[in-house]
Parts: C-alpha cells; structure tokens; sequence
C-alpha cells in the first residue's frame, strides 16, 4: 500500500562514526580487505552469518521453498518492515540458529561429499534427506 507524504531519510554523512565500542566508516579495500579476510579466517565454525533476510520469499513459494530446503527455518513476517519505492513491504525471514547448525553443517557435508555424486556427476542423495526435522 502507498504511503502518503513519505520521504526517504538522508544518508548518514560519509565521516567515520565512533561509538563506545566499534567505529563505523566506508569500506576502504586497499586499507580494510586483509583485516576482513583475517577476521573471517577466525571463524572456523562458519558463525558469521545467523539471519537471512527475505522479503521476496514472502510472496514468491519457490524462493520460500528453496530457503526451506537449505534448512532454514521460518521465523515469521516484520509488517510493514520498510518502504520500497514509496510502499510498505513486508520482510519473511528465516534463520538457522547456533543450535541448529552443527546437524545442517553435517547435512551440506555429505551432501556435497564427492561419494555422494555418480561418475556421470549426479548426486546420489538428496540434502533434504539429510537435514534435521523441522520443530
């Protein structure tokens, strides 16, 4: 639906902004990128991402259903969650918690394990086989 009278907000200025804890400032890659890579190198449990935003799943079921069958959960709708192109859109998301990852994790592993796939390169297995049950 239309929102009457709405206007986008200015973008924050481009100077660095300084909180307590962390200092936000435009990606730099000649200065930023071997830090980044350094930081992700850290995370050897791949607990980097927890939540995927996916407004087009919401109204489109394949979307939805390819998000279900790479073992996200739906966690429900934001209404309303931002204006695109001056309406209101909804926001669906999904999510694999920390507690959930390791049997995912597991899942894709031996989904994509080269035993899995014939010699002509088709998977014997599907993943959804593989993934936990959904609560």
């Amino acid at each position: 639906m239309p929102v009457e009278g709405w206007s986008a907000r200015p973008f924050p200025p481009r100077t660095p902004m300084v909180g307590r804890w962390c200092r936000v400032e435009l990606l730099d890659v000649a200065r930023h990128a071997g830090e980044l890579h350094d930081a992700n190198l850290d995370d050897r449990e791949g607990r980097n991402w927890t939540y995927l935003s996916s407004e087009p799943f919401r109204r489109s079921t394949p979307l939805r259903a390819r998000a279900e069958r790479l073992g996200f959960r739906f966690e429900g709708v934001f209404r309303q969650a931002v204006v695109y192109k001056g309406r209101n859109r909804d926001s669906a998301w999904f999510s694999i918690t920390d507690g959930e990852w390791l049997e995912v994790k597991a899942a894709f592993e031996r989904w994509l394990d080269p035993s899995n796939f014939d010699e002509r390169g088709i998977q014997r297995s599907s993943l959804r086989g593989g993934l936990p049950s959904p609560t």
